[in-house]
């Protein structure tokens, strides 16, 4: 499973780019906009997370496979 074409390492990176947003003093001036900022942040995540997960049990069962 190619990291690439998933774009994980975009999404990683955009990850750190909303959460260093989050930190900021004024963020949550506009309440709308922090919002949908945090939600896509946790949409990435979720993706990044599924895809390191399911790259996890693909590695486990390889190794299964090859006992």
């Amino acid at each position: 499973m190619s990291e690439s074409a998933f774009d994980i390492a975009e999404k990683e990176k955009r990850i750190q780019e909303l959460d260093t947003l989050s930190l900021k003093g004024d963020f949550w001036n506009d309440r709308d906009k922090a919002s949908a900022l945090l939600k896509e942040k946790n949409s990435l995540r979720s993706m990044v997370e599924d895809w390191h997960g399911q790259r996890k049990a693909l590695q486990e069962i390889q190794i299964l496979y090859d006992l």
